[in-house]
């Protein structure tokens, strides 16, 4: 599913990893909120692209907590 951030995401690093990957949006007001949303709604293939990237990072970080442990 497409994400929406507000502006201050930037010490989020899969907040900024999403949006850099266009899978998420930074909104800064109601305004680009509706704008976003109504795109996302209206254009079919936007929803499902920005839907398969949020998908592609989650899938990609899977298993990283077990890696890590096993590091350690």
């Amino acid at each position: 599913m497409p994400l929406a951030f507000g502006p201050h995401y930037k010490n989020f690093q899969e907040a900024v990893d999403l949006i850099s990957m266009g899978g998420a949006v930074s909104i800064t007001d109601q305004k680009e909120l509706a704008e976003w949303y109504r795109m996302l709604r209206d254009v079919d293939t936007e929803y499902h692209l920005a839907s398969r990237r949020c998908r592609e990072y989650v899938e990609k970080g899977r298993g990283a907590t077990q890696k890590i442990l096993a590091r350690l």
